[in-house]
């Protein structure tokens, strides 16, 4: 049973939504934002900006936006609906649908490619690699190709977390597979089509024409300029989406359960677990969220956001309410995960925060050890900087050394740089190209 939930009265909300939305520095000619809340089937629109700044075009609620890795769930929904029709299992090894895959011990399972605990790569920062200067470049069977035949890991399968566009990619190959049917096709005719999202589509190759879409912008020199040199092909991202057609899958989300059926919302928001069964955690600068299947978890909300180049996108909804939020940006500069914060605060000042954890994130402190080393690593913390004590093989005196904070969890004692994993669960350590990885000790 949901809680009750007072709503500002008809127009109020948007009023101080576009409020928020409006450009920080005043600019007349400013890119756009549009967002719905949804609630009890009705849809509360506010918008701020120019969808084009060309044509001075505003935006309305069927203005189609590029939406980022809010694409995501509707990835994991696709793979979701094959494991429910039984054509594949969560537990199961990759390899059994695309067999030329390398072979690793462990193996990569669907499930670790849903929660980015597959070691697989980030094919945005495998392309430049390649020599593609974005990657609106490359081709979805480039790309495929060089992400099955990748043979390392950056860690042992299931061991940690390392958010992975590449995983989603193979996901979406996983859906052609198994259903004969181009991914695009697949979530057209599986999932748009029967919730009535006429606007919505997954990239095919090509950035859309439609006469209303939202252009994407960075700022530059005081103006803005467009940006728009981004993925075209489906799987991690590229599909474009509207605040109307977001209301739908809202409504089957909450009440409708034509896609969203009970068994596909109890595998979608299910917590991800690493290989040892605990919740896989995913830490942004600021944040703290568990991972399901393409949707972060915060203690109150369902949620996942969406950027790259000049957009920037968030979906959310709050089980307890069954309320929901959509934003859609064509501006890259803006934080949305802010944005939506305050606009839940202008909606119901009584709402749960968007990001109030649901797992905590451990410190650097601690013992680790390694699969391959028979050394022991101690962790203290010494305010910025790091005594890390190591007990060598052999009945050999340990050493204690000070790394030194270099970033965001790295840390260097002359030549060598410790990094630790997103999820503080372990560390890789180098010497000049020579690398280890060492986990917590259990």
């Amino acid at each position: 049973m949901t809680s009750p939930l007072t709503m500002p009265g008809p127009g109020e909300a948007a009023v101080k939504i576009r409020a928020i939305l409006e450009d920080p520095d005043g600019a007349a000619s400013a890119p756009s934002c549009a967002v719905g809340v949804f609630k009890d089937g009705k849809v509360e629109f506010a918008a701020s900006g120019l969808a084009d700044i060309a044509t001075g075009r505003v935006p309305d609620a069927d203005t189609i936006y590029y939406a980022g890795s809010v694409a995501k769930q509707f990835t994991a929904l696709a793979v979701i609906q094959l494991v429910v029709a039984g054509k594949l299992g969560l537990g199961d090894d990759v390899r059994k649908y695309i067999p030329e895959m390398p072979l690793r011990s462990p193996p990569i399972t669907v499930d670790m490619l849903l929660h980015h605990t597959s070691g697989l790569p980030n094919n945005a920062k495998l392309l430049p690699l390649a020599g593609y200067r974005h990657a609106g470049e490359s081709t979805r069977l480039e790309t495929v190709g060089m992400l099955i035949r990748y043979l390392q890991t950056a860690f042992p399968p299931g061991a940690t977390f390392e958010y992975s566009n590449g995983g989603y990619l193979l996901l979406s190959e996983l859906v052609e597979r198994l259903s004969g049917l181009a991914f695009a096709d697949y979530v057209a005719a599986h999932i748009l089509g029967p919730l009535g999202m006429s606007r919505s589509s997954v990239l095919r190759g090509l950035f859309p024409t439609d006469p209303n879409i939202a252009r994407g912008y960075m700022p530059k020199d005081g103006s803005f300029i467009l940006s728009e040199d981004i993925p075209k092909f489906g799987g991690a991202g590229a599909m474009m989406l509207t605040i109307n057609d977001l209301a739908k899958y809202h409504h089957d989300i909450a009440v409708g359960h034509k896609v969203w059926t009970p068994e596909v919302s109890r595998l979608m928001t299910e917590p991800g677990r690493y290989a040892d069964g605990s919740p896989v955690i995913l830490p942004i600068p600021g944040h703290i969220f568990g991972y399901a299947s393409g949707l972060m978890l915060s203690r109150d909300w369902l949620l996942h956001g969406g950027n790259y180049a000049g957009f920037q996108a968030m979906f959310a909804w709050h089980p307890g309410t069954m309320l929901g939020l959509a934003l859609l940006c064509g501006r890259g500069d803006v934080d949305s995960m802010r944005l939506a914060a305050r606009i839940l605060v202008a909606v119901n000042p009584d709402l749960p925060a968007i990001d109030t954890p649901r797992f905590a994130l451990a410190g650097p402190e601690g013992r680790f050890v390694s699969d391959t080393m028979s050394a022991v690593y101690d962790i203290a913390r010494d305010g910025e900087a790091l005594e890390v004590t190591i007990t060598p093989p052999g009945g050999l005196a340990p050493l204690t050394q000070t790394f030194t904070r270099t970033g965001e969890g790295v840390y260097a004692h002359g030549p060598l740089i410790l990094t630790f994993d997103p999820d503080r669960r372990g560390f890789r350590i180098s010497n000049e190209g020579v690398a280890q990885r060492f986990r917590r000790a259990s």
